[in-house]
This record gives structure tokens, sequence and C-alpha cells, in this order.
């Protein structure tokens, strides 16, 4: 490979990295901010955590399943480090006497078990599902069955998790918002209107294709 070459590389899975860390960051900036609650129904559930998988496997080129699933993983770490600086993992010390007669004045500390828990337990998800989100992503150019079932991972993972796991859910324990219904709905409706539009499109390019007569 040339050595330019090799940098580009270089460059794009860099901030392909990065990209995957600012991702979990800004996921966790999101959903501490009530107003952006519709908005964390958008970046911040499961089939846009695929998404990012997906698309760094997709644009990277050279290995596809390292970049894409290291970029995931550190969207778990930049998630919960944001976690961490907000104060999420910030506990009082129910053991200082003072706790007991001013609880808001007792010390507090950071939670390093809670913190390191939750961050190998998603670390490990992301280790696991991954590899074959980034293989996905490696196939997207592809123009056979293969290729379209790839491109449908992700329209189709945003419909089934907000038709048949968000919006139930949303909708039997409430309060949800008008807004955050409105969005998983918007989500959900877009997913499968995405899928549909790829089968026909993918039909329509089968069609196009010259068949060989013998």
């Amino acid at each position: 490979m040339q050595p330019a070459t090799d940098r580009a590389w270089r460059l794009r899975a860099a901030l392909l990295l990065a990209g995957g860390f600012a991702f979990g960051a800004a996921v966790s900036l999101v959903n501490s901010v009530r107003a952006l609650g519709p908005l964390a129904e958008v970046i911040g559930v499961g089939w846009s955590w695929a998404a990012l998988a997906v698309l760094a496997a997709a644009v990277v080129g050279r290995r596809p399943v390292l970049i894409g699933t290291a970029s995931l993983f550190l969207a778990v770490v930049g998630y919960y480090l944001v976690d961490a600086l907000r104060g999420v993992y910030t506990m009082l010390d129910e053991t200082h006497p003072s706790y007991l007669t001013d609880p808001a004045n007792a010390p507090t500390y950071l939670s390093w078990s809670g913190l390191l828990f939750d961050i190998a337990l998603w670390a490990s998800a992301a280790l696991v599902i991954g590899p074959p989100l980034s293989l996905a992503g490696a196939q997207l150019r592809r123009t056979d069955g293969l290729g379209l079932a790839c491109r449908l991972v992700v329209p189709l993972g945003a419909a089934v998790e907000m038709f048949a796991l968000r919006l139930p859910s949303a909708l039997a324990f409430p309060p949800t918002s008008t807004a955050g219904i409105a969005t998983m709905t918007s989500v959900g409706v877009a997913g499968v209107t995405a899928a549909v539009v790829l089968v026909v499109l993918h039909a329509r390019r089968r069609r196009s294709v010259p068949r060989r007569t013998d």
C-alpha cells in the first residue's frame, strides 16, 4: 500500500474512532436535558448505536470489523465517562455522621464500582454485537441479496425497536410526552419507509440488469 493511501486510511480510522467516542458523549449530554427528550428517542436508542458500527465499517474501507466494533466500544466509554462527569455516579456518603442529620450536605464520592460495572457490561455487549453489525456495514455496497439484507439492518431495526418495544411500553406505562410518542412513531415510520424504498430500488436495479441469453 502506498504511504499516502495508508496515511489517509489511518486518518479516516482515527476520525471514526473519535466520532464514536463523541457520539456516546453527545448521547449522555442529550439525556441530561429534559427539553431534548424527543431527540434522545432518536440518538439515544439501540438502532442508532447499531447504525454507528454499521456506518463506521462502511466508511473506513480496510479492517471494517475492527474499526466498526472499536467505534461502538468507544461510544460506550464516552457515554459513561460523561455520565460520571455529570454526577450520575456521584453518591452521598451514608456512613458519614452528617448524613443522618443533614443528608443534603453529606460528603459525596464517585461510585467507581457502579461506573466500571456499567462500562464493562455495555462494552462487552459492544464487543459481541459490534462484529456482526460491522460485517453488515462492510457489505452495504453489494448489489445482490446479501447487500440488500445488510442495508435493511438499520431501518428495520429502527422500525422493530419503535413499534414492537418502545411504543407499546410508552403507551402501557405512562406518562410519556406527546412529543416523545410522536418522535417514536416518526422514527418507526421512517424506518419502514426507508426499508420499502431500499427493496424497491433493489428490485428495479435487478430488473434493469440485462439477462444473459444462450
